[in-house]
């Protein structure tokens, strides 16, 4: 049979001998041994030479290959269920002919073999096939049916990340079907084809319509939600953000949500670097990343803790001991000087206990004015509470004087 192996030449093989078989056609698996397999899928002959000593012989092996032909109709497509008819055309015009819904042939659609078409009833996508036995050799065939709805049939629902391209394709495509999509979104590629790519950055509804050469009309659609997931939405923060050298921090990350996934890295000196909010124990100036995951989408953010040398206090943090507000445009105002200071409380009394001026905001500063008059030159006391970033306290009193 056709492509199928079968071993020629002499069974009981004389090892003295020296074996040639011609022609050399390429069908044969050893043109000089005794027992070559045969595969090929027409007729052959060959002549085999077996030299004893000076003695040769000459053998002929004729090969037949029965030429069996089965041919079913090209794939199609139906509008509607309907019944149709399959028809076979083979060769020899003898021969037993099975027909089928299933690969092995189980099952049989038809009860006579002689039969050379089959009517079946299609609603869905159907394979169908034959087999075709004569001369003792098989061929098969086969012959698919398809709705042109299954034709222009797209995945389900799904989520992609903000800004993604997405690829969307026709599970099953036909390439005689003309496809036209439809969605809010970007399209990039593809439109008339069976596949495209879209741009999303919101959620929206993608629509394929498949048209047949025939006239036939099916449609799909599938929504596309947008995760919540993206660059502006994750945030990585650290309170305080400048510390001294061996200072506990507080790393955020947010939004926080029980379904996210959190991974911070660099790990080193982390109480936990699997939740949003761990804490960060701090030696050297530092950046950290955390990925923030939903499981459909991952966003990064980033946030660094600078370490920085000074005192939270003098020459860090200091009051003048004197300052003139009198219009010559220097020296006019009195402000609390220093680096680093996240809180302040900053009073002055006159000389009889008196305040005179209070502010917790370091730009604010006293231009020498009580109640709307300016004071006489004279010595005022003061009184400065700050604490400093790293959340060292310092406190300080002394004497401000007033000049002309």
């Amino acid at each position: 049979c056709s492509g199928v192996p079968v071993q020629l030449g002499q069974v009981s093989a004389d090892p003295n001998a020296v074996y040639s078989w011609t022609p050399n056609d390429g069908n044969l698996s050893d043109v000089n041994g005794p027992l070559p397999i045969f595969t090929g899928n027409s007729n052959a002959s060959y002549q085999l030479l077996v030299q004893h000593d000076v003695c040769t012989d000459t053998l002929t092996q004729n090969v037949i290959v029965p030429q069996l032909e089965l041919t079913l109709p090209n794939d199609s497509a139906l509008c509607v269920p309907d019944n149709i008819d399959i028809n076979a055309v083979i060769s020899p015009s003898t021969g037993d002919l099975i027909w089928s819904a299933s690969p092995d042939f189980s099952n049989p659609l038809n009860s006579n073999t002689q039969d050379l078409s089959i009517n079946v009833f299609v609603n869905g996508m159907q394979t169908y096939f034959a087999q075709l036995t004569s001369q003792g050799c098989t061929v098969e065939d086969s012959v698919s049916v398809f709705m042109v709805g299954d034709q222009a049939s797209i995945q389900g629902d799904f989520t992609a990340c903000y800004g993604d391209t997405v690829s969307l394709s026709v599970l099953n495509p036909n390439p005689t079907f003309n496809y036209q999509w439809q969605s809010s979104a970007q399209l990039l590629s593809g439109q008339g084809t069976s596949s495209v790519e879209f741009i999303i950055t919101a959620g929206t509804t993608v629509s394929v319509s498949a048209a047949t050469p025939s006239g036939c009309f099916a449609q799909d659609t599938v929504q596309v939600a947008v995760s919540a997931l993206n660059a502006s939405t994750i945030n990585a923060s650290v309170t305080p953000a400048v510390v001294l050298v061996g200072t506990n921090v507080q790393l955020n990350a947010s939004p926080v949500n029980a379904g996210y996934s959190y991974v911070w890295t660099p790990n080193l000196g982390l109480s936990n670097a699997n939740i949003h909010n761990p804490n960060a124990f701090i030696e050297t100036t530092s950046t950290y990343y955390v990925t923030v995951a939903d499981g459909d989408c991952i966003q990064q953010d980033s946030v660094t803790v600078r370490v920085v040398d000074f005192i939270c206090g003098r020459p860090t943090v200091y009051v003048p001991n004197a300052f003139t507000p009198n219009l010559d445009q220097a020296n006019e105002w009195l402000y609390v000087r220093g680096n680093f200071i996240t809180e302040l409380n900053f009073k002055v009394f006159d000389r009889w206990g008196e305040l005179v001026f209070e502010t917790q905001d370091q730009s604010v500063g006293w231009n020498g004015y009580y109640k709307g008059k300016k004071v006489d030159p004279a010595v005022f006391v003061y009184y400065l509470r700050t604490v400093c970033e790293g959340g060292e306290i310092y406190f300080e009193e002394g004497n401000i004087t007033v000049l002309e």
